[in-house]
């Protein structure tokens, strides 16, 4: 009897390579979730925790207020400031040259001189929220200290939540303007 070498698998053998398969990706898929939600939990929280990092470090550096608002249009030419839109929609950062004389250190002016834009973010995968303080903008004074939009005009400390699916970060942001992300609450 003369046996021809054959090659393949059988369908048995392939019926029981597809059900292991299926069996280990049914196992990793919920982690593998879990595990994009927490990616896109930390970028969000970062990028928000690095603009007003860099902020406050423009504001010492030019002497002069550097404002951070929400933006419905971060992208436009001209971003203005928006207090309809979301903080996951986009922010302006702007050196703002009427924010030591006026009150109103919300919205980007052409006055003289006029405000600066220095960088806009956008498009967060993750929903964010200002506490106490920061709903519509966050304003970095020349020394460092921070003002917000519900605080009339004295520093005071606060908090934005971002949140994907049932995860939670703070970005807690201290009287002297020195930002953290945390897992926990605000210190």
């Amino acid at each position: 009897m003369n046996r021809q070498n054959t090659r393949g698998f059988t369908l048995v053998e392939l019926m029981v390579t597809t059900s292991i398969a299926a069996v280990m990706l049914a196992i990793a898929a919920p982690s593998l979730r879990d595990f994009v939600q927490r990616s896109q939990l930390s970028s969000a929280a970062n990028d928000l925790s690095l603009a007003l990092m860099y902020a406050r470090s423009e504001a010492i550096k030019r002497g002069w207020p550097v404002t951070v608002c929400k933006s419905a249009n971060p992208s436009a030419s001209s971003p203005a400031c928006s207090s309809a839109a979301n903080w996951q929609t986009g922010w302006v950062v702007f050196v703002n040259h009427s924010g030591m004389t006026d009150a109103a250190t919300s919205s980007v002016d052409a006055g003289t001189p006029a405000d600066e834009v220095i960088r806009v973010g956008s498009g967060l995968s993750a929903s964010v929220s200002g506490g106490t303080g920061f709903g519509n903008y966050i304003t970095f004074l020349p020394a460092g200290a921070v003002k917000g939009s519900g605080n009339s005009g004295s520093a005071a400390s606060g908090a934005f939540t971002v949140t994907v699916a049932s995860l939670a970060k703070q970005v807690c942001i201290n009287t002297t303007g020195r930002s953290e992300v945390t897992s926990g609450s605000c210190p």
